[in-house]
């Protein structure tokens, strides 16, 4: 059986042509020198996409949590306004009786450690003829339960406070007398409000959001 092979006058002449034309391959170093540019091309390209993943979340966990403290301050705001007297004035707790409209009610706020332990879940607590911790709803998650089991102790700072000034503006100290209640004009509001980032594999971007207000109730004014 006959197999054709090029001649060698045939690769001599292509030899040949290659060499007049410039026509050359790749040297081993060269493509080992375009495989390191494109491997460091790529790392870049994967950062810049998980940075901008990483924004991404980190913008929509803070629009979720603005607007669940917005609604909790809304409505806190709005109930406040209504308040008439003052039963309990501390620093992470308040109980008014607001006249409502249709009757008078007993509302407390108030901060909860589910297990008393400074570890989240943190919440603020709305409760109706409050009798014990637990009564009530949670209005607003300060602080997410973590499910790592390293859970960050709660700061120093309270996730809620409460600050209390008379008719002059001057801030009162905290917890206020039944008769230091009575001159209360004007109650401030701050909630800190913090997701927990542990147990999530990639962790999530870590946001806190501060939110203060001033309520004064109009039956005080």
């Amino acid at each position: 059986m006959y197999i054709w092979k090029p001649s060698s006058l045939v690769n001599k002449s292509f030899g040949a042509h290659r060499k007049r034309s410039g026509i050359h391959g790749f040297s081993l170093v060269e493509l080992s020198i375009v495989m390191l540019f494109s491997l460091i091309a790529l790392s870049v390209l994967a950062v810049i996409f998980e940075t901008i993943d990483e924004v991404r979340a980190q913008d929509q966990i803070r629009m979720d949590l603005s607007q669940a403290t917005r609604i909790a301050a809304d409505r806190m705001t709005a109930e406040l306004s209504l308040a008439k007297s003052f039963s309990l004035c501390s620093d992470t707790s308040i109980e008014f009786v607001a006249d409502m409209g249709s009757g008078d009610q007993t509302i407390r706020y108030y901060y909860y450690d589910p297990s008393n332990d400074r570890r989240p879940p943190f919440y603020l607590y709305r409760a109706i003829s409050y009798s014990s911790a637990g009564d009530g709803q949670p209005l607003l998650t300060l602080m997410d339960y973590s499910w790592s089991a390293l859970r960050p102790t709660a700061p120093s700072t309270p996730r809620i406070r409460f600050n209390y000034y008379n008719s002059s503006g001057t801030s009162m100290s905290k917890p206020l007398s039944s008769a230091n209640r009575a001159l209360v004009k004007t109650i401030g509001v701050t909630l800190t409000v913090e997701n927990v980032e542990e147990g999530f594999e990639p962790p999530e971007p870590h946001v806190q959001i501060l939110r203060r207000f001033k309520v004064t109730p109009r039956m005080l004014r």
